[in-house]
């Protein structure tokens, strides 16, 4: 959430043509490593297939 939420994170959603936020900050991990699992709708897996590209 907290990269999504960055202004890395923004960027992949502006780029996917959904509105990003306006006043973000850059990400910084507090892991070295880690797993993420994506569920919900549908309508986001592309974003979120981006999203989790761009935080690696």
């Amino acid at each position: 959430i907290n990269f999504i939420l960055s202004s890395g994170g923004q960027a992949v959603v502006e780029e996917n043509g959904y509105i990003p936020l306006d006043d973000t900050k850059a990400y910084k991990s507090s892991v070295d490593s880690g797993k993420i699992v994506v569920s919900g709708s549908s309508s986001v897996t592309p974003v979120m297939e981006k999203l989790i590209k761009r935080s690696l």
